[in-house]
């Protein structure tokens, strides 16, 4: 046991590469004669298959400045370059090309029966749609540039965005879809330097702006963002990158509000549905959803900033590696009454995966995760804590930590702050902790979790950790074969206060606690371990109701402040605290 453990800590720490690095290592590789791609290093084996362009596309273009009252075009771009400064220009039908804009415009998509959204289509190699910020602009809204009703597809772009590529502009996209573009290094459907805003427009329900279906050898697979990006009831689906980021590759600002849905998107190195490595924020009812990695952060990888408020969720995302919901190696809050739920990662961390800091606040809650082996919520490495009433529950571990895993750090429970329900295949029901410190504050409780070994509590801190439960925390109505409460193998267990160990079960021994050899278990103040329970088999094979002492224990008082614990049924043989044969 105790060489598993170390080595786990020791290897964990060397594993791991520079996951803070803004952008990891690309090479050319030719795999398709006459065309060269980027692919990451690390895996070059994944490749992202796109179709080319489709350059048969018919041009039925009719572009009118209705501003200046001009006629009909069939050439969209001479009537862009012919217009002034906050013209709006009608377009119908499908305009075929490469298309550049460098002043403040409104391109307004008209509906027909036969094109009920008209369409900016590329005819050969490169990004359909230009946007650059004007040489001499009035640095007023006259400058921007807005697209609605528009689709913007069948771009193939060498560089940075294969439908558009905002160059320090003030973007806003309307009702519009960018679909079915491909870019080799980042932002298959987008490439943002500017100012982005993707949304619905006042009173069109069911119409949200969509960027759906892209690709992109790198970064990014619907959008690349290096400026500002909001997205209102925007959908960024079904796309994929080779590298970070399916849906969104963010090294600037991006915030989710509304409806706004990042969904079923693909990458290979992590972040299934969004690479943060700088600062995002999810509000409303935003969602990322159903999205996938073989790397870590199957939803969200964040190396930057993430902070989730009001009632946005991270739930149904698939890792191959840590973090089904999100890997987090930077600082990443969860407030309101945000949720991570049924995730599943094939290795830790089925919720969440956290190398730097995490704190949940509020009624947030960390739900229904799986994890193939540590921390079923959450694989903690660093610092956790949970204040406010918010819940770490209903969760999976193939391994130690049912609820979390805490492998390394401190993981503080504050407030009213619950880890329940969670299940555990070897240790730890509630909290798993292998080299950490465990604190539970205030009313804090981890309670009606199980596992083979410490259904509430399994700590092994050789390192100088250990539990400490303060003031009026509780550990209660946890069942485990050994330690119903609290298994506790190695270093101390401090109970103050008025902090109790109650109404636990174990099946073998240690209904409250069971204090192994290396163990010391400490009681002060008016703690108690009370009406904890372990059963007898056909056997006769049971032993410590209340504790079972193994170790070192101060302050244990059989009758006082350890007392009404039994062996068997309740009620029959009173057992508070028995010492090892």
């Amino acid at each position: 046991m105790t060489s598993w453990l170390h080595g786990r800590a020791l290897g964990e720490r060397a594993r791991w590469l520079d996951p803070m690095a803004r952008t990891p290592w690309v090479r050319p590789v030719t795999s398709v004669p006459g065309r060269v791609v980027f692919v990451f290093g690390l895996v070059a084996s994944m490749m992202v298959a796109h179709a080319p362009p489709a350059s048969g596309a018919a041009n039925t273009c009719r572009a009118r400045d209705v501003t200046q009252g001009t006629a009909h075009r069939s050439n969209l771009q001479a009537v862009i370059d012919a217009a002034s400064r906050g013209d709006t220009i009608n377009i119908r039908n499908v305009c075929v090309g490469h298309f550049r804009i460098d002043k403040g415009l409104k391109l307004k998509g008209v509906s027909n029966p036969v094109v009920p959204q008209p369409i900016l289509h590329a005819d050969s190699p490169g990004t359909v749609l230009r946007i650059a910020a004007p040489d001499q602009g009035c640095g007023c809204s006259e400058d921007d540039v807005t697209l609605t009703n528009l689709a913007i597809t069948g771009g193939d772009a060498a560089g940075l965005g294969g439908g558009i590529n905002n160059d320090g502009a003030t973007v806003t996209l309307v009702r519009s879809t960018v679909r079915g573009n491909h870019s080799d290094r980042g932002g298959g459907g987008i490439y943002n330097s500017g100012t982005l805003s993707v949304q619905n427009s006042a009173g069109q329900q069911g119409r949200a702006s969509s960027i759906t279906g892209n690709t992109t050898g790198g970064l990014g697979g619907g959008i690349y963002n290096d400026g500002s990006l909001v997205l209102l009831g925007a959908s960024v689906a079904g796309n994929v990158a080779a590298g970070y980021g399916g849906g969104i590759a963010n090294f600037n600002f991006t915030s989710f509000y509304d409806a706004t849905s990042v969904q079923g998107n693909r990458a290979t190195h992590g972040g299934g549905g969004v690479a943060n490595f700088s600062s995002l924020w999810m509000e409303d009812s935003s969602s990322v959803a159903g999205n996938t990695t073989a790397g870590r952060g199957g939803g969200i990888y964040n190396g930057g900033t993430l902070r989730l408020v009001g009632q946005p969720s991270v739930s149904g995302n698939t890792s191959g590696a840590r973090g089904g919901g999100v890997a987090n190696y930077g600082t990443f809050k969860l407030e309101g009454s945000s949720v991570v739920s049924n995730n599943e990662s094939s290795d830790s961390g089925g919720g969440i995966f956290n190398w730097s800091t995490l704190a949940m606040s509020d009624e947030a809650s960390v739900s229904g995760n799986v994890a193939a082996s540590e921390g079923g919520g959450i694989d903690n490495w660093d610092t956790l804590t949970l204040n406010g009433s918010a819940t770490v529950s209903g969760n999976t571990s193939g391994g130690c930590g049912g609820g979390i895993d805490a492998a390394d750090g401190t993981t503080t429970l504050n407030g009213t702050a619950s880890v329940s329900g969670n299940t555990a295949d070897f240790g730890g029901g509630g909290i798993c902790g292998s080299f950490a410190t465990i604190v539970l504050n205030d009313s804090a409780t981890v309670d009606h979790n199980s596992a083979t070994f410490g259904g509430g509590i399994y700590s092994f801190t050789s390192n100088g950790g250990g539990v400490l439960l303060h003031d009026a925390s509780s550990v209660t109505d946890n069942t485990a074969r050994r330690g119903g409460g609290i298994d506790n193998r190695d270093g101390p267990l401090i109970l103050n206060g008025t902090s109790t160990i109650r109404d636990n079960l174990a099946t073998r021994a240690g209904g409250g606690i069971a204090n192994e050899p290396n163990g010391l278990v400490t009681l002060a103040g008016s703690a108690t371990v009370t009406q904890n329970r372990a059963d007898v088999d056909d056997d006769g094979h049971g032993s410590g109701g209340g504790i079972l002492n193994c170790g070192a224990s101060t302050g244990a008082v059989d009758g006082g402040n350890v007392d009404a614990n039994y062996l068997g049924s309740v009620g029959t043989v009173e057992n508070n605290v028995q010492t090892c044969p």
